[in-house]
């Protein structure tokens, strides 16, 4: 198994790292260990309380068939998943403790850890589920970056030169091409059933409101200030990454 290292802020690390958290099970299982730790919570009472919680029970009331069911999940699905994205390790007395990674202390994800959002599951859900790709991210990063609706091709072209970490300018009109392709059929339709933008098919415009769980941060690896004129917020630099450096 190939784990992320808690320190780890690379493009994978994110990828991992916001894949984890589209899990409700996993969502639930990080949340119990975050709550625990750092002195961390044995494997078989973390499988009760994580039956407790997927039952909607309390743990005194959960059986030896849902404890048996939670710990086999736990132990082959949900923790692997979350060792793996550097999220939580085993310490050496056998405890699952949450790690150091740049996730936890994060305004937005504490939030989500500790139930503090009024989004559903299935809508946290597909939120983590369409950031874990970096193209994804990218994109929200620009358009959190400028604040107001702008044309596809505009956008292809300054995702393109983030990418390549160039200037809009200087960025191949056909790599800007292949970028916008990939947009129009793959990301953006996405990102508007998530209703994370809005995709104005007919004017092929892009409008973005934003979202309180899109200003992680660190949302983003990319370092580069690719358009000259481009004033960046504090928020769109915490988002993109280009304040953390």
């Amino acid at each position: 198994m190939n784990t992320t290292a808690p320190t780890d802020r690379s493009t994978r690390s994110r990828d991992a790292a916001f894949r984890s958290l589209a899990d409700d099970h996993r969502r639930t299982l990080l949340a119990i260990v975050h709550d625990r730790s750092p002195d961390g919570i044995e494997k078989t009472e973390l499988s009760v309380e994580f039956a407790a919680v997927t039952n909607d029970k309390p743990p005194g009331s959960v059986t030896d068939d849902e404890r048996q069911r939670a710990l086999v999940d736990c132990r082959h699905r949900q923790l692997p998943a979350l060792i793996d994205a550097g999220l939580l390790e085993i310490d050496g007395d056998e405890r699952v403790v949450t790690t150091d990674h740049w996730f936890f202390g994060t305004p937005q994800i504490e939030a989500v850890l500790v139930g503090h959002t009024d989004e559903s599951d299935d809508v946290l859900s597909t939120i983590f589920g369409v950031i874990a790709d970096s193209r994804r991210r990218t994109l929200l990063s620009v358009l959190e970056d400028w604040n107001r609706s702008v044309s596809v091709e505009t956008l292809a072209r300054s995702v393109a030169a983030r990418e390549a970490e160039t200037t809009v300018h200087a960025v191949s009109a056909k790599r800007v091409d292949r970028v916008q392709a990939d947009l129009v059929h793959v990301h953006l339709p996405l990102l508007d059933d998530a209703g994370l933008l809005e995709y104005d098919h007919a004017e092929n415009h892009i409008s973005y409101d934003g979202h309180p769980i899109l200003a992680v941060d660190r949302l983003t690896d990319e370092s580069a200030d690719t358009d000259g004129d481009d004033e960046s917020t504090p928020l769109a630099a915490a988002v993109s990454g280009r304040g953390n450096a």
